[in-house]
């Protein structure tokens, strides 16, 4: 089932080796029509850099009831977020309320080996992603 289609921000450096694409979720669970007419008006947005909190923390199931995956990573902030917010409220889909990257993604919360980082900032580009699958490794950019 997965998130089925989305528009992230992808750091245009690695934070860390991944066998997921390191990313933040500006809007998920939306059909594959709809996000690349929302990537369409947002593309025009200049993204500024964004700021990761680098204390590591176990998220809270954040898309859902029906969101079968467990995650670890770190907080983030940026200026564009209420701007991004407003924009997609005219889509349907789960926008993503607090900046957020996953490092890890497990059935089993149990296995993850959190780890602090220092702060940084990151920029980023903005991605249409497929993300239909349950396997993080399968998720996929699309422009």
């Amino acid at each position: 089932m997965g998130y089925k289609y989305g528009l992230w921000l992808v750091p245009t450096r690695p934070l860390k080796d991944s066998p997921h694409i390191i990313h933040f979720t500006i809007m998920c669970n939306m059909e594959r029509e709809e996000a690349f007419q929302l990537y369409d008006i947002l593309k025009a947005l200049v993204i500024d850099p964004i700021q990761i909190k680098g204390t590591a923390v176990l998220f809270p199931n954040l898309y859902g009831k029906d969101d079968i995956l467990e995650a670890w990573g770190y907080y983030a902030t940026s200026r564009n977020w209420t701007t991004l917010k407003t924009i997609c409220s005219d889509f349907r889909g789960s926008f993503s309320s607090s900046p957020h990257t996953s490092i890890d993604y497990s059935l089993d919360p149990n296995t993850f080996v959190l780890s602090n980082i220092k702060d940084i900032e990151m920029e980023c580009t903005l991605h249409v992603a497929n993300i239909c699958s349950d396997i993080p490794s399968s998720w996929k950019l699309l422009n």
